[in-house]
């Protein structure tokens, strides 16, 4: 009899074992999965994306020389979602559309419409400021 009370121990032992190893493997397998994508993440280069800065309403530098408005709320928002770094170039109204036009920067806003424009460059579906 207490051969078969050591058996069902022995029984158990190895359950309790194949159970350990799989949930071990398991853990390996996803962690193999996991670290790979976070590591090629880490290492991928940042994209600088070049703003034309120019002083209006919606993006604007404060006496203290900080950046402030609700262009540059936005491309700070938005670059906590695509990791991309943006880099402000100060220029006024016109220099900043020549800059835009010959690829010295690669986004502006407070531009309007219109179909010669459309020709040569890209524009949001939606105007700036509105839901």
């Amino acid at each position: 009899m207490g051969k078969m009370k050591n058996s069902g121990t022995s029984e158990t032992m190895q359950t309790l074992m194949r159970k350990s190893v799989c949930a071990l493997l398991s853990l390996l397998l996803l962690l193999s999965a996991v670290l790979p994508v976070k590591a090629a993440a880490e290492t991928a280069p940042v994209k600088v994306v070049r703003v034309g800065s120019f002083e209006d309403t919606f993006n604007y530098c404060n006496e203290k020389g900080a950046r402030k408005g609700y262009g540059y709320e936005l491309l700070e928002t938005l670059s906590g979602y695509t990791g991309w770094q943006f880099e402000y170039v100060t220029c006024d109204w016109s220099d900043c559309f020549e800059k835009l036009e010959n690829g010295e920067i690669d986004i502006m806003g407070g531009i309007s419409y219109t179909e010669d424009r459309a020709e040569e460059m890209l524009f949001s579906d939606e105007p700036m400021g509105e839901e």
